[in-house]
């Protein structure tokens, strides 16, 4: 299984995130904490954690 921050920088690919923000730190450094998944509601809830150096 990938590990949290390949899982975050995945999500990002896929949501088209701007490549702009390539270099940065902070957004390099996220990782997909957890996901909670409603499949009645066809909805997901994505917590991130953003590191500040």
């Amino acid at each position: 299984m990938a590990n949290k921050n390949e899982l975050f920088k995945k999500l990002l690919d896929q949501i088209k995130f701007p490549d702009k923000f390539e270099d940065n730190d902070i957004v390099q450094n996220g990782e997909i904490e957890n996901v909670d998944v409603y499949a009645n509601e066809r909805k997901w809830k994505i917590h991130v954690f953003l590191i500040h150096h």
